[in-house]
């Protein structure tokens, strides 16, 4: 390691890097935290032999970069091109002013009073998938807990979206297209030194193929609900009844079918991850399981959550912040600044890319004693007025905080409070899940789980 400027950032040198190479692929995690052990919360990174990039865990440079002096920072074309190319520019993949534009228009629609109406579109497809998986049950009472997290996610999403006229063949075409968009996506933004091999593999043009019949079946569900004059009250309605202020006009179809997407992607996937790593923290600590349980039965009963309800319930929302911190969906972000920038005596260079590195300041003991340990007791008010505000960023934070943070917070609680008023759980096999980092925070292999009628 050497100086990096008047600052001396330490460096992660480019032969260092080869020889890690095949372990930060395979993993980029292990990897980045064993840099932050060896040089602090902040360092450069050699991801050619002539170009660096900096990682930081560093709370006030994170705050600076994302919130401060946001404006001078862009999301880098790793994150947003080749999302893009497939699903087109909505508030995840857009920049600089037709990104403020649409969060502008976009932002009213997720107001906490507008997703009341969401919360029995929500509740309903919980409690539906809840009746099958009593059904299916009786057959194996053993279930992959991804699997079925995602499942149920994406039928949240898609009904509190589309809540009418979108036959199940549809959508059932819809979550296929999806979760093969999803799953490729991720090598080229993971290793783009591949991307000639996709494109000659045929790979590419696959996908392109899927992500086209997935463009068209978005769009006739948004042209036949122009048609149809119906007003439900569930988020495409929000985004047609949508108007820029200038203007007084709406979003053309174009728009709606990326917007749409985009919110396909950022609601499907992170929720359903963070599901998943929610059973499984909670199998493995039954006293925390308890504490939950009980809660439920003092505000709830048998009732089930609704909008007034949800806020009640203090111990279930920090059992998902906790879960979040340990297994934060989106694990690492990145900027780029648009012109030669400077924090305190650290340089920040034009086009140099910045790691925010989420996973290593959810882990870093300064803010979090025993950092590796399951403990919701973390987010009580009084504990988190303890902590730097940017050490903690399930959903990003600054202007781009996650637009949909609120209808996530809300569909996660009553997924886990209908599941347990329903259900016993336990897990099949009590072993250490590793971690896949894709776009979102995978479990790396299946967390199965024994379910019993409550």
């Amino acid at each position: 390691m050497g100086p990096a400027g008047r600052n001396r950032t330490p460096v992660i040198s480019f032969l260092r890097m080869l020889k890690d190479l095949f372990r930060f692929i395979q993993n980029p995690i292990p990897v980045l935290t064993q840099y932050l052990r060896e040089s602090g919360d902040t360092f450069l990174l050699f991801l050619t032999p002539r170009s660096k990039a900096l990682v930081t865990t560093k709370p006030e440079l994170i705050q600076y970069v994302l919130q401060k002096n946001h404006r001078n920072f862009k999301k880098s074309h790793l994150q947003t091109d080749h999302l893009a190319h497939f699903i087109g520019r909505g508030l995840l993949t857009s920049n600089g002013a037709y990104w403020l534009q649409q969060r502008r228009l976009i932002q009213p629609g997720f107001h906490r009073k507008k997703l009341q109406g969401l919360v029995e579109i929500m509740l309903r497809e919980i409690n539906t998938y809840i009746d099958q998986l009593h059904q299916r049950i009786r057959s194996n009472d053993q279930v992959e807990i991804a699997f079925e997290m995602t499942m149920l996610t994406f039928n949240v999403v898609s009904k509190s979206l589309f809540s009418t006229d979108v036959e199940e063949s549809v959508l059932s075409r819809l979550s296929q297209n999806f979760n093969a968009i999803q799953s490729f996506i991720v090598k080229p933004i993971r290793q783009p030194f591949l991307i000639p091999w996709y494109k000659a593999t045929g790979q590419w043009k696959k996908h392109e193929l899927i992500a086209a019949d997935l463009k068209e079946i978005v769009l006739n569900i948004i042209r036949q609900r122009r048609q149809s004059g119906k007003h439900p009250d569930d988020l495409l309605d929000m985004l047609l009844e949508a108007r820029y202020e200038d203007t007084g006009e709406g979003m053309t179809d174009q728009q709606l079918l990326e917007e749409c997407l985009i919110l396909f992607i950022a609601g499907h996937e992170t929720t359903a991850n963070a599901m998943a790593w929610a059973w499984y923290l909670l199998c493995r600590h039954p006293a925390c399981l308890k504490q939950l349980r009980a809660e439920i039965k003092t505000v709830l009963g048998s009732e089930p959550p609704s909008f007034d309800t949800i806020p009640k319930l203090e111990y279930t929302s920090s059992v998902l912040q906790e879960v979040m911190r340990l297994y934060p969906p989106a694990w690492i972000l990145d900027r780029v600044p648009i012109e030669d920038d400077q924090f305190e005596d650290l340089s920040l260079p034009k086009g140099r890319n910045i790691g925010l590195y989420i996973y290593g300041i959810h882990h870093d003991p300064k803010y979090w004693p025993e950092p590796e340990q399951f403990e919701p007791a973390r987010f009580t008010k009084e504990e988190i007025n303890k902590r730097p505000s940017f050490a903690y960023l399930p959903f990003g934070g600054g202007p781009r905080l996650c637009i949909g943070a609120n209808f996530a917070m809300m569909e996660m609680q009553m997924m886990l409070v209908r599941l347990l008023q329903n259900f016993e759980m336990a897990l099949v096999e009590d072993e250490e899940i590793d971690l896949a980092p894709y776009i979102s925070l995978q479990p790396a292999s299946a967390i199965n789980i024994r379910l019993r009628p409550v």
